[in-house]
């Protein structure tokens, strides 16, 4: 594409400025990657090689043999499915993705847990080197995720969404997902949130372990998941004010005054998804 030539006399400060605006740019994308590829390498000499006919959005493609694969370690926002609205940053997200797996041949590596229970393969993808998971965490275009047991790359991928937050990229930037007060949650806060609130009480059942941040909203652990990857006692997150993400569903209880009640839980399997705040 040709530039409109300016009669105009050069105004050489605006030229400085933006030039020096523009190295700053591509330092950063290249920094961004540069780490997203430290020991991709070695990774990617064992994926097996892929072709992406789609990307439906930016944690999930299609390949050519049909299999639907969901990204290990990143949630990003929802593009509008089934007459949902589109969230901010859901198509720069999308174009991303895109623009990383046209870079080089993709190598696809499935997780330790083959599949979700919506059947797709959950999976590391590396381009020429680059984890594309890590190289977005890092642009800020999705939230850290952290299912066990698909945590190999987990500690690569808490520094690229520590350097995005820190730098204030993407989501970071955005007011729409600063963490919701989990006292003024409502049944229509479903769904991927960032939740801060106080933990007002530990309880447990025979499966799990519930931080309670009041009657009607709590964080579910299995005692499986908090032996293996909690090493502190439950009674750290007492009463500590944290911000949590993760996927919020409804969960119907007994009767109440002749009416069900109704919780919202949230399922938590590392504690790379909670940060106590104070």
């Amino acid at each position: 594409m040709s530039l409109p030539i300016s009669t105009k006399a050069p105004n050489n400060r605006a030229s400085f400025q933006g030039a020096l605006f523009l190295l700053l740019l591509l330092v950063g994308q290249a920094s961004t990657q540069a780490t997203a590829s430290i020991g991709a390498n070695n990774r990617a000499s064992t994926g097996q090689p892929v072709i992406i006919t789609k990307v439906i959005d930016g944690d999930t493609v299609i390949l050519a043999d049909g299999r639907h694969v969901r990204l290990i370690g990143i949630n990003t926002p929802e593009t509008g499915k089934r007459d949902q609205p589109e969230q901010p940053l859901a198509r720069q997200a999308k174009k991303q993705l895109q623009t990383l797996l046209r870079t080089g041949k993709v190598l696809l590596t499935p997780g330790k847990q083959p599949r979700d229970h919506y059947g797709r393969t959950l999976a590391y993808l590396d381009v020429e080197g680059v984890d594309v998971q890590a190289a977005l965490l890092g642009a800020g275009m999705g939230w850290l995720v952290a299912i066990p047991p698909n945590i190999g790359r987990l500690k690569a991928y808490q520094a690229q969404q520590k350097r995005a937050e820190k730098q204030r990229r993407g989501i970071w930037a955005n007011p729409r997902y600063q963490p919701r007060d989990a006292s003024k949650l409502t049944a229509k806060d479903t769904g991927f949130q960032l939740v801060r609130g106080r933990i007002q009480s530990i309880g447990h059942s025979r499966k799990n372990v519930y931080l309670n941040f009041g009657a009607h909203f709590a964080v579910r652990i299995s005692h499986g998941n908090w032996q293996n990857y909690f090493p502190e006692s439950k009674e750290v997150f007492r009463n500590k004010v944290v911000i949590i993400s993760g996927w919020i569903r409804k969960q119907h209880g007994g009767k109440s005054g002749g009416k069900k009640r109704e919780k919202l839980i949230m399922s938590l399997g590392h504690p790379a998804m909670i940060k106590i705040v104070k």
